[in-house]
């Protein structure tokens, strides 16, 4: 099921087209749609457990949380007989987890603020990203696609009325004149 916004739009496809036709140049992430496929919650304990045997000589190993970046955690697997690796949890878009600029987009698509969304996570000891790492990305990565976006549709309007194809009705809105309100953003 998608969400939709308030204007009918899938904000889940929304996400996915800014996100991944601007920002994702690897051929992985043009063969995957890492905003729609499906992600889980897991407890620590329980991923560590899975890399509790080695997969070499099948003998017991160790693991540990070796680094967390947001959403992201990696795992570091050793082994007596030499064996040894690390393992992160999700794919990277540009150097950065892809979960962690998902997440960016889903709250400001959602209309969610930074710091409500985020102290859900906080809440739930479930590893999310920070304040100021949303603010980051939707400054360098989120308003700029929201902003292309709207460009396109606009250019595509603007040649369809110039093509006479399209009726124009325009209106106004006089609420700027009432008490507490500026006339600087009444629109027409």
């Amino acid at each position: 099921m998608q969400n939709t916004n308030n204007s009918g739009r899938s904000t889940l496809s929304t996400l996915s087209k800014f996100l991944f036709t601007s920002l994702c140049s690897s051929q992985e992430a043009k063969e995957r749609n890492f905003v729609t496929e499906r992600k889980y919650i897991v407890f620590e304990t329980e991923l560590l457990s899975l890399f509790g045997n080695c997969p070499a000589c099948h003998a017991t190993s160790s693991a540990s949380i070796s680094k967390t970046e947001g959403s992201q955690v990696e795992v570091h697997q050793i082994c007596g007989c030499g064996f040894q690796r690390k393992w992160r949890r999700q794919p990277y878009i540009r150097r950065m987890p892809a979960g962690n600029l998902i997440l960016s987009g889903a709250i400001l698509l959602a209309g969610s603020t930074p710091s409500q969304a985020l102290r859900i996570f906080q809440h739930a000891s479930i590893q999310a990203i920070s304040r100021s790492t949303y603010h980051r990305h939707q400054e360098k990565y989120l308003a700029p696609g929201i902003l292309s976006d709207w460009r396109t549709e606009q250019r595509r309007l603007f040649e369809e009325i110039d093509r006479g194809n399209q009726k124009i009705d325009l209106s106004g809105d006089a609420r700027y004149d009432s008490p507490g309100l500026c006339a600087k953003f009444g629109t027409y």
